[in-house]
């Protein structure tokens, strides 16, 4: 019966720490420190990056938008080579959202909307 509840207990345990790692609160480890954060705001007919974009280097990214616009905008990240979706979210008007993506070394590109895409290449 002891061993029943100490090989219980130990298994309850390493879910719960399983479940905490991959929720991001594993330290060093975890999934929530394997990207960088990079901030845009939208503005009426524009996006200002806090951070410079030109200079990234291949890797996991979390894009954090601000919509100060006055209307809902549709962000999109794409591979700048293959064109594919890597990211897309729709941000109300004072609202913000973020999405992850993995940049490879093919670049990105991005755009607010149906507005000019904003390309860049990777080190």
């Amino acid at each position: 019966m002891l061993k029943l509840i100490t090989t219980t207990t130990v298994f309850t345990i390493l879910l719960f720490a399983n479940a905490a790692l991959y929720a991001g609160g594993g330290g060093n480890g975890g999934m929530a420190s394997d990207f960088t954060k990079l901030q845009l705001t939208v503005l009426e007919g524009s996006i200002s990056p806090k951070e410079d974009l030109s200079s990234l280097d291949p890797g996991l990214y979390e894009f954090v938008v601000t919509n100060k616009s006055s209307n809902k905008v549709v962000f999109e990240i794409q591979d700048l080579k293959t064109e594919k979706v890597l990211g897309k979210i729709k941000v109300k008007p004072n609202k913000v959202r973020k999405s992850r993506v993995k940049i490879t070394e093919n670049g990105f590109r991005y755009r607010n909307s149906n507005e000019a895409w904003y390309e860049f290449t990777v080190n």
